[in-house]
């Protein structure tokens, strides 16, 4: 896996993400499940060809279902924070709404109301 010195791995901050969801899609908080459609997706907000990284606040775990969703609306999921534009703030700055609650990604893997300094 290619990545830069200093930075994150996606093996080391999946995880973390996960752990965060609960078992929940962080867009419409359903239950996460296995196949296709139902199974548990890690997604980069800031996307990876527009300067993402692995760091777990550019992180979110979807449904296949609402990662797809995020990817063929990108306007409509950045209004929720699922995607965030590599023009505007950074990703741990943009809150996200799972199921309408609006919560920021913290870089030890939790929620919080409030951004990381």
């Amino acid at each position: 896996m290619k990545t830069k010195p200093g930075l994150p791995v996606l093996a080391e901050t999946a995880p973390l993400a996960v752990q965060r969801c609960g078992g929940r899609c962080e867009r419409c908080g359903g239950r996460l499940g296995v196949g296709l459609t139902m199974g548990p997706e890690v997604h980069h907000r800031r996307l990876r060809s527009r300067g993402g990284t692995h760091d777990v606040r550019n992180l979110v775990v979807l449904h296949g279902n609402c990662h797809r969703w995020c990817h063929a609306n990108p306007e409509k999921a950045g209004k929720v924070g699922l995607v965030v534009s590599a023009w505007g703030p950074e990703p741990h700055l943009v809150a996200i709404e799972p199921a309408g609650v609006k919560v920021f990604l913290r870089s030890n893997g939790e929620y919080s109301e409030t951004p990381d300094a």
